[in-house]
């Protein structure tokens, strides 16, 4: 026998289109990328530059500065 969940519906806002889904997610602080069109490259998110740094720090700067 399976156990019972009572789920309550999330009170998401509607969005009308996808202007407001992206100013969303660009506005979320919890979103570290976004892919896709208008974004980063599918597949290439995982696979950052020599420029892209960690929470915009440059890590080798900071660890000069120790």
């Amino acid at each position: 026998m399976m156990p019972f969940f009572s789920h309550q519906p999330a009170s998401l806002p509607v969005l009308d289109d996808a202007k407001q889904v992206t100013a969303r997610l660009k506005d979320n602080e919890a979103v570290q990328c976004i892919c896709g069109s208008g974004g980063i490259a599918f597949g290439q998110a995982q696979r950052p530059s020599l420029m892209d740094y960690a929470d915009g720090v440059d890590t080798m700067q900071f660890l000069l500065t120790l």
